[in-house]
């Protein structure tokens, strides 16, 4: 039999075989370019909300840690034991660490003023225009109290053991807080704690008010040597850290909320540095102070304005009359958010980039200064 290329209808008619025409062909291109456009721009639009939610989160987390951390330490600024407006400090300390070990709580650096004045520490690692504060105090969370002080041959005895290695910075306070000393562990493991004479201290008088610039060994003025701490008084590590903004290690080319920090190195007080939080692009600093005794903010200040007695220069009374401090932080985003350049001025700064940024402001009430 033959076979027929056609095919019948029920009713015998006859049918072609067609296709598309060129126009439907066209037709269903465009629509499905279209469809296609659509779900790129769907993906799209999802990958750069998802990556703003990220950038967003990432700025508030750094946010809430940086002003966190800073607050924290800045409501113990100036605590030994007892508040420092309270109390006659001895410090004899001889190795400062680059200032970091003083008696002065707070201490504030500014950045418009250039990095001239500030500790060589920390000094070059600062990124310009921003400003520093050195925050001082004794830790909370290690303390022993004194079982006996023996003048005769230096040493503290404590209630307990303790794991401190020589050339650690430490604070005692007696417990009517008349008295605390600054010194430095020379030897000695378990309950006792030596602080005679040596490269770091330079008098063996825990007791008065003085400091190593006054002072030779034993000869310091305004000393009580032959008066013993009691029983009870508590010893504490010293901590001092300067917070400052520069350049992250962890992300080079990010800004970065750093601390230099107070630690010990080969019998010695050093300082390292820490790297706290990314996306932090400046830190602005004023102080509240008292100008006339009455225990009020008369008004805020820069750090370089601090003479607050009008001495001529700024020194730890001055600083001992700060009852507040502002800080004002920028966090930026990791990448480039915005398609095209935004025109934002924070902190008395004007930015000029597709960067995502926020100001965040918060103020710190001291509880040891004044």
């Amino acid at each position: 039999m033959e076979t027929c290329k056609k095919h019948l209808t029920k009713q015998g008619t006859v049918l072609k075989q067609n296709g598309f025409s060129l126009i439907e062909l066209m037709i269903s291109m465009v629509i499905g370019l279209i469809i296609i456009i659509g779900v790129v721009e769907v993906v799209s639009s999802s990958r750069r909300a998802f990556q703003n939610n990220e950038e967003i989160s990432f700025i508030q987390e750094n946010a809430r840690f940086a002003v966190d951390i800073m607050s924290r330490e800045l409501r113990m600024a100036g605590y030994f034991g007892c508040a420092m407006s309270q109390t006659s400090v001895a410090n004899t300390v001889n190795n400062t660490a680059d200032e970091f070990i003083s008696a002065t709580g707070v201490e504030g650096y500014e950045g418009d003023a250039g990095t001239d004045t500030f500790p060589a520490a920390f000094s070059e690692y600062v990124t310009d225009n921003t400003d520093v504060i050195l925050i001082r105090r004794a830790s909370t969370e290690e303390e022993f109290l004194l079982k006996e002080q023996n003048l005769q041959t230096k040493e503290l005895t404590i209630w307990g053991a303790h794991e401190f290695e020589a050339g650690t910075p430490l604070v005692i306070a007696d417990t009517n807080c008349q008295f605390t000393g600054l010194f430095t562990h020379v030897g000695g493991a378990g309950s006792t704690i030596g602080y005679n004479v040596s490269s770091n201290n330079c008098s063996d008088v825990l007791k008065g008010k003085f400091s190593c610039e006054d002072c030779d060994g034993a000869t310091c003025p305004n000393t009580l040597s032959a008066s013993p701490y009691q029983s009870g008084a508590r010893i504490m590590p010293y901590l001092a850290n300067a917070y400052f903004v520069g350049e992250s290690d962890m992300l080079p080319g990010l800004p970065a909320l750093k601390r230099q920090t107070l630690t010990v190195d080969d019998g010695k007080p050093v300082t390292r540095t820490e790297e706290l939080a990314i996306g932090v692009e400046d830190l602005e600093i004023i102080y509240g102070v008292d100008t006339n005794n009455d225990r009020k903010i008369d008004e805020y200040r820069k750090a370089n304005e601090m003479d607050i007695d009008g001495s001529g220069a700024i020194d730890e009374q001055d600083w001992r009359d700060v009852l507040a401090i502002k800080i004002d932080l920028v966090f930026r985003s990791q990448a480039e958010l915005f398609p095209v350049v935004q025109t934002v001025t924070l902190n008395g700064v004007e930015y000029n980039d597709k960067y995502m940024r926020q100001a965040i402001s918060s103020i710190i009430k001291l509880r040891n200064e004044g």
